[in-house]
Order: C-alpha cells, then structure tokens, then sequence
C-alpha cells in the first residue's frame, strides 16, 4: 500500500477492519507511510490525510481492545493463562490506553478536531495522537466538572459557611469572636495558569478580584474588619505571592504585628521563565498577631507539603487540607473559632471540621461555593 492508495481508498480500507490483529497490521502500514512522507517532507495535506487515516485507526482499535478481555494486558480470568495477551498482536499496554481514550471521545467532538486541524494545517499544526489525546482528556474533565457541579447542587449547605462578599458577612460576625484567621486572599497578580495544555483544566478558571489595585484594597479593608472581629490575643496568616509580599506586608502590618514569615515548600516547580530563571517551588504565608497569643509550639517557618494534583484540585489555588493542618497545629485551640474570609475550595474548614475546631468560611463566588460544600462534606459526613 502506498500513499495513493491510502487517500484513494481511505473509508474502504477502514472497514475491512474487523479484529485487533486487521487493525494493528494496517496502522503499522499506515504508520510506514507517515514516516515516508515525513523523511521525504511531502505537503501538509499529504501528511494530514495520513495522520487523518492513523486516527482513525487508532479510533477503530480502542473500540475493539475495549470490547475484547485484553484491556489490562493480561489473563482477566482464572485458568485464562493460555489466552492472547496484548503483548501477542504488539500491543503495549500505553497504546492500549491510549487508543481507548481516543475511542471515548464522541463522534462530534473526534470529527471537528480532525476537521480544525486541516483548517489550521497551513499554520503548521499537525494531526496527531497527542492532540486528539488532549481533546479527550478535555471531555473526561468536562464531564467530571458537570458531574461534580451536579452533585454539589443537590447537597445541603453546612451551617459554617457562608456564600456572599465577605466584607458584608465579616459585618455580621460578633466583635472579638475570631481567634485564628488563616485565608488565601486574591493576589492581584491576574492568575490563570498557562501550565496545563487542557482548556478545561481548573487552573485556568482564574479567580474574582485579583486585578491588583482590587485585591489590594479588598486586603485592606478586610484587615480593618478583622481588627475588630478578632479576640484580643489572636493568629492571622495570609497566604501571599512573593512578587506581592512588600505590598502585602504594607498593608497588613497597618493592623496587626507581621511576625516570622513561612515558606510552604511545594515539592515541585511551577513553569514560568525555562531559560533565564530558577524554577519557583515555593509559596509565602505571612504570619502575623494581635495581643500575645501563645503559640502550641514551636516549628520552623519552611513547611514541606506536595502540592495537590490538579486532577483533585476543585479550585485554581487550592491549599492541601495537610498544610492548613501545620497551621492549626501551632496556633488553634479546640476552643477556638478559626476564620477564613475567602475560603474558596473549603480547605480550611474541612482542615478545622477533621481536628473538631470550630470554624466559619465565606466565598464569594457561588458556583465555588457549592463546589466548596460538597469538598468539605467528602470526609466529614458519614
């Protein structure tokens, strides 16, 4: 079979393909001409409709090795040691799982990503397994977003938090009544990750009030708030980006007594400048008091806790449960009522709600807010 031959009689030869050893025998073909017409640097429509008959392939094995018992490269029953395996057609279990990914994408969505990128090929985007891997990854992280979002819809509010603008419900609370604060305000640094490759991915949801002269000002005015809803000897800490420390900093010392800064050490590098600058792994945490509230004891200020996955992430900035826990070890007592004004995944109050510590939580936004409860409830409720 040459490249001709594939173009003439691309839709035919596709469905001559009836079993996994048909399947494997005519992608290797296929892929033999990707790499002829790749060494040979023929036209992008050439290659396109090659990458387009791979895909497809590709499509058509994932449907069968997902009907067949070979799904996880082994016998799946017992006495079943005699029977094919995926290594016995050239199978790796990757491509497996690879060509199956493929082959859940629906039928709409695998025909407009092969049609954007004939669109697109004059710009030189290629048709390939990775991108079409990409868009279905996309849809998994569709269909779970929607799926979370439903149930969390359905799910009673627990009674400590509070959806709405937390200058508002902070007016609300009871002077001298909060003994710990710990929050993760807005940063003022317009954060969205460009990390992740997946449009659907939660870091790209990005967050409300972080165009900076907002987040400095929300800052400002929910510190004087706490001045005054916070008991006579308390613990405040505010998570904090480096590149905004000075003006937080500025601004929180206005009304508290800034004390030893914390470095919460992620385990891992974010992305940014790869050629000219060291890869950031760290986050701050300025610590700060009102009165001369005791600590439990006494620890050092790095804290070394992994950062969440994205894929268990419900918030582009989440703070893993563990590293709140570090906190709450130092400074919260079981009779005390820890704030967090800006609670956005719920972290904090799941963290307080584990430890049997009273706790109150406000997020804005509503649609986190849900996402928030039902995180929170994972855990807590039996």
């Amino acid at each position: 079979m040459d490249a001709l031959q594939l173009r003439d009689n691309a839709k035919q030869q596709l469905a001559e393909i009836k079993t996994i050893e048909t399947g494997v025998e005519y992608l290797n073909k296929v892929k033999a001409i990707e790499t002829w017409a790749k060494a040979e640097k023929k036209d992008a429509e050439l290659q396109n409709i090659i990458a387009e008959q791979k895909l497809r392939t590709q499509r058509i094995l994932g449907k069968l090795l997902k009907q067949s018992d070979l799904n996880k490269g082994a016998a799946t029953q017992r006495g079943s040691e005699d029977k094919p395996r995926l290594k016995n057609f050239g199978v790796s279990k990757l491509e497996s799982h690879e060509f199956q990914k493929i082959a859940s994408l629906p039928q709409e969505i695998f025909e407009q990503e092969i049609s954007n990128a004939k669109e697109q090929s004059r710009k030189r985007i290629e048709l390939t397994t990775s991108r079409m891997l990409n868009a279905a990854k996309n849809y998994k992280l569709q269909q779970q977003n929607k799926e979370n979002e439903n149930t969390a819809n359905k799910l009673d509010i627990l009674q400590n938090i509070k959806q709405g603008d937390c200058l508002d419900v902070l007016n609300k609370i009871d002077d001298n009544s909060i003994d710990v604060v710990i929050t993760d305000p807005p940063y003022g640094i317009n954060y969205k990750s460009n990390r992740s490759e997946l449009s659907n991915s939660i870091t790209k949801r990005g967050l409300l009030n972080d165009i900076q002269e907002d987040a400095f000002k929300l800052l400002d005015s929910v510190c004087k708030l706490l001045l005054d809803k916070t008991s006579d000897n308390a613990h405040l800490y505010f998570f904090c980006s480096w590149s905004v420390f000075v003006e937080f900093k500025t601004i929180i010392s206005k009304y508290f007594t800034v004390k030893t800064p914390i470095v919460w050490d992620k385990g891992n590098k974010g992305s940014g400048d790869l050629e000219t600058d060291w890869g950031n792994q760290t986050e701050l945490i300025i610590y700060c008091i009102k009165g001369k509230k005791k600590i439990n004891y006494r620890k050092g200020n790095v804290l070394n806790v992994p950062k969440l996955h994205t894929s268990k992430m419900i918030h582009p900035t989440q703070k893993p449960t563990e590293l709140i826990t570090e906190l709450l070890e130092v400074s919260a007592n079981h009779t005390d009522t820890v704030l967090d004004p800006f609670m956005g995944s719920g972290s904090t109050i799941k963290a307080c709600m584990q430890k049997g510590i009273n706790s109150i939580g406000i997020e804005l936004d509503n649609k986190m807010f849900l996402l928030a409860n039902k995180y929170i409830n994972e855990g807590i409720r039996t």
